[in-house]
């Protein structure tokens, strides 16, 4: 860990791993058609991560196909291009979809969620008769992964929030773990929050990586310093099908 935080802090901008990015598990089990991950970086980055660590598009590509799936989409809620050139999936016939959302101090905006919601539910139609997944990454694949996803299973299934955020933690442990995510997706769909439902920890991967060596936080690395800017896509209530039992039984 204090390996890391040396690298973080000692590479150029556009080289630097995301804090906390090595000890983040890949990936989560999917839900339904949809696989949760941390960000795949590119080759680019292997010289300060050993083999055995290493997570880019050919070890997705990889661990997919071992596990019998074959990718169709990634979207990515990351605040940055830095990470990956899109157009290495676009090489693999993988379509890629960029929703730019920041990582700290603010939840995705309600435009982002109903263009993931879209992306996702036209992708389903689309692929009715063949079964291809969908990569969703943010940084880690907790927070913003998760925000979004469980709009998704909201607006999909007759399913509460509690409901929907226990989903996505069985399937990406521990979860979203911000409160402020988990309390706008309650106040979103009025739910009132259970008082059994608590946010779990932070976990030690990112703890860890929060503070350099002098306890100082951090500077947030996934953000190109702009506004998150989204390309208009006309989003309609007729456009998000109602029926997903093709989401949850393929």
């Amino acid at each position: 860990m204090q390996d890391e935080i040396y690298l973080t802090k000692t590479q150029k901008p556009s080289s630097r791993l995301p804090p906390g990015w090595l000890d983040c598990p890949a990936s989560g089990r999917e839900i339904g058609r949809i696989i949760p991950s941390k960000v795949p970086l590119d080759e680019t980055f292997n010289y300060c991560v050993l083999p055995g660590k290493r997570y880019s598009l050919r070890q997705v590509l990889h661990q997919q196909k071992v596990l019998g799936r074959k990718l169709g989409m990634v979207i990515d809620l990351t605040n940055t291009t830095r990470y990956y050139s899109s157009s290495e999936w676009r090489k693999e016939d993988i379509k890629h979809v960029k929703i730019p959302c920041k990582g700290r101090d603010a939840v995705p905006d309600n435009e982002s969620c109903h263009l993931f919601v879209y992306e996702v539910s036209q992708f389903l139609v689309r692929q009715k008769d063949v079964k291809k997944y969908i990569l969703v990454h943010c940084t880690h694949g907790f927070n913003r992964t998760g925000f979004m996803i469980i709009h998704f299973l909201m607006r999909t299934l007759p399913i509460s929030v509690t409901q929907a955020i226990k989903i996505f933690a069985d399937a990406r442990p521990p979860g979203i773990y911000k409160p402020d995510y988990i309390d706008a997706l309650y106040a979103f769909y009025h739910e009132e929050k259970p008082e059994m439902v608590v946010c779990p920890v932070t976990p030690e991967w990112k703890r860890s990586s929060d503070l350099d060596l002098n306890g100082d936080a951090m500077p947030d690395i996934d953000d190109d310093g702009g506004p998150a800017i989204l390309l208009p896509v006309c989003v309609s209530e007729e456009n998000v099908p109602l029926d997903s039992s093709h989401f949850i039984h393929g």
